[in-house]
């Protein structure tokens, strides 16, 4: 009998048991292990508003890399009237992931013995233990494993400025996905967002719909907001050849822009879409990241990626035309800048803001201010004790860039101490480190796939 653990319940870790649960042939008990009762939600899918929608069409959304319809085909099955091009709720495919594994776990029980066993608990120690390793959960249990999986997905935003993390909850909400009244103060007060990026249009939608009506305002560095998704329509031409020579050509930040500016103009000329040729991209995105050197890397995080972001990580066309008629009106209003400094005022926050124009210092009073800049990736600032632990420990080591955790091909995590770990891997966005593009579905699904083949057999 194995033991494989999978600490965290998220995308991730769900479709990773998935995947176990389809494809071992020998007796093993698979603990899915979660802070929280909730599996198969995560951050991204347990929302629970129909106003969240996701930020790929359904027809690219299966969790199952074997069965591209598999999302399609469940929503067609529980009566949803849905297309491959659409852009479903995330409520939607929170459910979805949680009848995949339930289907999982019911056949895989019928058949060769491999259990899944649900675990409500925080790990908060995990140890080397002869040819595996032993982790604590909070109330003291302990769990015996062959092999591990770190299968956390996304950590709470850092701070802007520390002044604000003086404020309480009433006035200042670091993490926007807690399951709290995101502001119960007065509907007709000043908010801010820090962050213009996605999870910003969440919050002006859920604001909305809690029937909020003052003003909000969008800050961010560049005041760049989410560029919406095209209709979906078939390439205007292949880009095969394009892919080889951006492939070839010596690695370097200023090379693939030229390149893709270049090819970009090219398709534009010919009557096609930018879009396309960011979603040509999409795939070899590893490697063209895996080719650039520290340096390239660090260049490319300070100059470009995040008018990269803008333009791959595209929103559902609904939100965004929300976003044009808040926008229109000036109910939303866009500020390009940085916080200076917070303090409180009476019964609100008075933020005094440099704005990129002029350097100019714009002093304005809010409500509440509600962290959206994103999660922190750098793992030596994650206020997490298992991460804590983990790197102590020097069983886990951050890049040098502070995008995630260092694995090898087969996901194996990259210790500090000079040897890997073989009993430790890791799945989650934090494969950014390695691979850039690693926070999506169609990416960490294939992932999962991989992953799970790894351990099958590795513990054959």
């Amino acid at each position: 009998m194995r033991t494989i653990v999978i600490v965290g319940a998220g995308f991730s870790g769900v479709a990773l048991a998935i995947q176990l649960l389809r494809s071992l042939n020998f007796r093993a008990d698979i603990l899915l292990v979660n802070r929280s009762g909730i599996m198969a939600r995560g951050l991204a899918f347990g929302t629970t508003s129909e106003d969240h929608l996701l930020n790929v069409p359904a027809g690219n959304m299966s969790a199952i890399v074997q069965e591209p319809n598999s999302f399609v085909d469940f929503c067609r099955e529980n009566l949803i009237n849905v297309d491959a091009s659409h852009y479903l709720s995330r409520k939607v495919y929170g459910d979805y992931l949680d009848y995949l594994l339930r289907q999982a776990q019911a056949c895989a029980g019928a058949g060769a013995g491999v259990l899944l066993k649900r675990v409500v608990g925080e790990v908060s120690d995990v140890l080397p233990d002869e040819d595996g390793a032993i982790l604590t959960l909070e109330s003291g249990d302990k769990i015996k494993a062959d092999h591990v999986v770190l299968a956390f997905g996304h950590f709470k935003p850092r701070d802007p400025i520390e002044a604000l993390s003086r404020f309480d909850h009433s006035q200042y909400q670091r993490d926007p996905w807690l399951p709290r009244d995101i502001f119960r103060g007065s509907k007709d007060c000043n908010l801010l967002l820090v962050g213009s990026g996605l999870t910003a249009l969440d919050m002006i939608s859920s604001l909305r719909r809690a029937g909020h009506r003052g003003v909000i305002y969008i800050l961010s560095r560049r005041g760049l907001l989410p560029i919406p998704h095209r209709e979906a329509l078939p390439p205007s031409q292949d880009f095969d050849e394009f892919l080889e020579y951006v492939k070839s050509i010596k690695p370097s930040v200023l090379g693939y822009l030229r390149c893709i500016r270049f090819q970009t103009q090219l398709v534009m000329n010919n009557g096609g879409d930018w879009r396309e040729v960011i979603s040509a991209l999409r795939p070899i995105t590893p490697v063209l990241w895996q080719r650039l050197d520290s340096k390239e890397r660090k260049r490319f995080l300070r100059h470009v990626s995040v008018y990269w972001d803008v333009h791959r990580h595209r929103v559902a066309p609904e939100p965004f035309y929300m976003l044009k008629q808040e926008l229109a009106v000036e109910k939303v209003k866009v500020l390009a800048g940085r916080i200076r400094g917070a303090k409180r005022h009476l019964a609100q926050v008075r933020v005094e803001i440099e704005l990129r124009a002029g350097r100019r210092i714009e002093v304005i009073d809010f409500g509440k201010v509600i962290n959206c800049t994103g999660p922190s990736t750098d793992l030596r600032y994650v206020d997490e004790p298992l991460i804590k632990q983990l790197l102590e420990s020097r069983l886990i080591q951050p890049d040098s860039e502070g995008l995630g955790i260092r694995v090898d091909e087969n996901l194996t995590v990259t210790s500090g101490k000079g040897a890997n770990a073989p009993w430790l891997s890791y799945i989650g966005p934090m494969l950014k480190a390695k691979y850039w593009e690693a926070t999506a579905v169609p990416e960490l699904r294939q992932h999962a796939k991989k992953l799970s083949d790894y351990i099958a057999l590795k513990l054959a």
